[in-house]
Parts: structure tokens; sequence; C-alpha cells
């Protein structure tokens, strides 16, 4: 499956990450096989992901490093589009590291 990367996350991850677009187009692969899915995800944690899906399009989220990288499924293309990547609130990436510790 194809990996498509929007131009708004080309941006954020740019403003975000610090990255530039050949890095960019590394990483998006990247985090889709080895970042944590947050659908692994209980307690606060899991719902700081769930009220981001219910007021938006994501469909996958995955966690790497401190950021959760957000894609949405084009069934028509057959592709994976990264949408964009967020800043995880610290109180919320603190509940994450104890779950990966534990995992």
């Amino acid at each position: 499956m194809d990996i498509v990367i929007s131009e708004h996350a080309y941006d954020r991850v740019k403003e975000r990450c610090g990255l530039k677009k050949k890095a960019i187009d590394r990483m998006a692969t990247k985090v889709l096989k080895t970042g944590y899915n947050s659908s692994k995800l209980k307690g606060q944690a899991a719902g700081w992901i769930r009220e981001y899906k219910d007021n938006h399009t994501a469909q996958i989220m995955y966690i790497y490093g401190n950021k959760a990288w957000v894609y949405a499924e084009n069934e028509k293309q057959g592709a994976i589009i990264l949408v964009t990547v967020l800043n995880i609130p610290t109180r919320v990436m603190t509940k994450i590291n104890a779950q990966l510790a534990t995992a």
C-alpha cells in the first residue's frame, strides 16, 4: 500500500519535528512499521486519542517519539495518507511512557 503525504502534513512535520521533505517521506513509512499503534493504549492516553478521533477524520494514529502521527485510509487510491503530526501533551505522554514500559 502506498503512503501519500498531504501538504498540511509536510508543513506540520517540518514545524513540529524540524525534518526536511526526504526525511519526512522516510519517517512516514518508518512510523507505520515501528510506531506504537494507539489502539493499544488505555486510560487517560486512550481518552486523549479517542477525543481527537471523535472530532476529526483520523482513522489511524501511531505514537512515535513524543508525537502522534495521524493517518487516514483512502480505499479508492489504495493508499494511506499522512494527515498531520501532533504534539502529545506532557501529562498524556507520561501515561503513554508508563504503558510502554510495562508492555
